[in-house]
């Protein structure tokens, strides 16, 4: 599901953040106590952090690797912008970038950054160089939204036929 999910420099900083804060006993680990008292600082409900933990435990094991944290922090983003919890969203940006701009750096890439009280976002500001883009128009939406369904998308996807 989440093979070819690559963190960004963003998504790193806050993983590293939350790792230094669980101070498991297991190295590089986040245990499920631990997680409910960071992740439940997000601001989201408890069905919708239970949905991010289903999906970020990929072994089922009851802990967080430090990938697991990461895709955790990458949903936690999408879901306090209000998008609904998929394993798509876990790799949506990578997809989009490879059909669009395949040279793209792929660990700069990634959803909205996730804001956890007590995780410091200072240090993300400082340290993710990554390009921005200004915020949309509902003008720039509609356009967007247009051209995507005029390429015939199957199942969210677009495969490759785009308009001349």
């Amino acid at each position: 599901m989440s093979s070819s999910f690559s963190a960004s420099k963003a998504e790193l900083v806050l993983v590293s953040q939350i790792l230094a804060r669980a101070r498991s006993q297991l190295s590089c680990v986040v245990t499920g106590d631990a997680a409910v008292e960071i992740f439940g600082n997000a601001g989201l409900s408890p069905d919708i952090l239970s949905t991010i933990w289903n999906l970020a435990d990929e072994e089922k094991t009851g802990n967080l690797t430090s990938k697991g944290v990461a895709i955790a922090v990458r949903l936690i983003g999408w879901a306090q912008r209000g998008a609904e919890v998929t394993p798509d969203l876990i790799n949506i940006c990578t997809k989009l970038m490879m059909v669009f701009c395949p040279s793209a750096d792929m660990l700069s890439l990634a959803g909205p950054l996730a804001s956890i009280e007590g995780i410091s976002n200072v240090d993300i500001q400082r340290e993710d160089h990554s390009p921005r883009l200004p915020p949309l128009t509902q003008i720039d939406k509609d356009k967007f939204w247009k051209l995507f369904i005029g390429c015939g998308p199957i199942d969210g996807l677009l495969a490759g036929k785009f308009p001349s």
